[in-house]
């Protein structure tokens, strides 16, 4: 139960962020409307990233215990890092075209 409301706020913020991809893909990128969700869209992700890296992650390690291993942070880091390369390839890919 602990941390249970912000789990339901976490889900929330990833639906909201869907929502405004979604819309990005259906606006002409050349739109001055695009520019502004779009800014909108970096603002929401990286409050998003803040809170779960520095809120949510701690409350899951004090739910889960310690990652004595480090294989849970290998595995986020990783994962960190191939997401990251596809956002790059795809704003390569969009602003080739």
């Amino acid at each position: 139960m602990d941390g249970q409301p912000e789990a339901r706020h976490s889900v929330h913020e990833h639906q909201q962020l869907d929502n405004i991809m979604e819309e990005l893909n259906e606006m002409d990128m050349s739109s001055g409307g695009w520019l502004t969700r779009f800014k909108t869209l970096h603002h929401v992700y990286d409050h998003h990233i803040e809170e779960e890296e520095n809120e949510i992650f701690k409350k899951a390690k004090d739910a889960i215990g310690g990652d004595k291993t480090g294989t849970i942070a290998d595995k986020f880091e990783s994962r960190k890092k191939t997401e990251l390369k596809l956002v790059e390839k795809k704003t390569e890919e969009a602003l080739e075209e």
